[in-house]
């Protein structure tokens, strides 16, 4: 599970219990990431759980050129203590919710087991 962490190390990520917290402190260190503008542009929406203190899942729509709709895809990130947001794996990598909250769920549990 540490090559999803990119190069941060376990103490670097952030220890939040909700994800109303994660979002407070980001926001409190200048990100916009859930802003409601950034979230009407991608058309995202903030899965409410929190896994292993950092780990969150996001849905974005995408629409292209046309009008043409696509299909909801799921991302699962995660957040740093500085409270900048990153991608694990692939933008929109999952297809269903439940996949990314199962992968999001097994990487939380591999983080608290590490912390």
């Amino acid at each position: 599970m540490q090559q999803y962490i990119e190069d941060y190390k376990i103490t670097d990520l952030a220890n939040c219990r909700t994800i109303n917290q994660l979002i407070a402190l980001h926001e409190k260190n200048g990100g916009y990431f859930f802003s409601e503008d950034s979230k009407r542009f991608f058309k995202s929406r903030i899965g409410s759980d929190v896994y292993g203190g950092c780990v969150f899942v996001t849905s974005e729509q995408c629409k292209g050129l046309y009008g043409r709709t696509y299909p909801r895809l799921y991302t699962v990130r995660y957040m740093d203590s500085t409270g900048n947001t990153h991608t694990v794996g692939d933008f929109q990598g999952f297809e269903t919710r439940q996949q990314a909250h199962t992968f999001a769920k097994r990487l939380g549990q591999w983080i608290a087991t590490q912390r």
